[in-house]
Parts: C-alpha cells; structure tokens; sequence
C-alpha cells in the first residue's frame, strides 16, 4: 500500500551545491494543484553533539562565536561527522578540540537521535550522553 503524498514534487535543480549543504529549488504541485518553488536545504553530513560531565557532575559547555548571529553562545561539544566515521568516534574528536577534554567510547550512551525532516531542511543528529569526561591536565 502506497501512502498518498500531498506535495508532489515536480522537478529539482540545484541553487547552491557546497561541501556542507546543498539547496535545492523544487517545483512542487500542491493538493489544489498549484505549483510553487520551494527552497529546501539537503545537508550532506549528519551531526552529533555530546552532553559530557566532568567528575564533579558538571555539564561541559564550549563558548562559541556565531558570525551568522554576531553573538557568542554556550554549547554543548558538537560537529558534523566525516563520511565513514562513527559517531562516537566524531564526539572523541570534538571534546579533544573544543573543551580539552578526553574520553573513551566505551564511556559513550546515545541519549538521543533526531531525524529532523521539517519545512526546509532534513537533518540526522546523534545526541550522546558521557558521565566519564577529564580534562587533559587531570
């Protein structure tokens, strides 16, 4: 049994082609039959973030600068994760670089995972949970 699709999507090219994200501008006929363009951002790598806790029970937060936002902002540990890489294996990377933090993968828990496929954008992203981080000068 096939599901009804209530946007029909017509014909796609290309408006930007990056290495990070590509935006495709879609003709898309509508449930009244109209047609519209609608602008939709196709990331080409998933992403995952990591909430890690020193041995105090204190959550890891990196300061980040936003150019896009012109503002300074609390994280937690995040990237995009390469092609061919694990994860965890992407969130070992993150803490090492950002908060000078190391852990072992054993140590990791997925948390939670996001496959977010709203109005603009389809995106993958692993939330991992980590109870076992220290600095590198402990």
């Amino acid at each position: 049994m096939t599901e009804e699709k209530f946007w029909n999507i017509l014909g796609t090219k290309k408006g930007f082609k990056g290495e990070w994200i590509h935006i495709n501008l879609d003709q898309v006929q509508l449930p009244d039959k109209s047609v519209i363009e609608f602008e939709a951002i196709e990331f080409q790598r998933n992403g995952a973030g990591v909430v890690a806790e020193n041995k105090n029970g204190e959550v890891i937060l990196v300061k980040n600068y936003r150019y896009i936002n012109d503002f300074y902002s609390w994280e937690v540990p995040a990237g995009t994760i390469p092609p061919g890489v694990d994860h965890s294996m992407c969130i070992i990377e993150e803490l090492k670089e950002e908060a000078g933090c190391e852990v072992k993968k054993e140590a990791f828990k997925i948390y939670w995972k996001l496959l977010s496929f709203d109005r603009f954008e389809q995106s993958n992203i692993s939330l991992l949970l980590c109870k076992e981080c220290r600095a590198d000068n402990n």
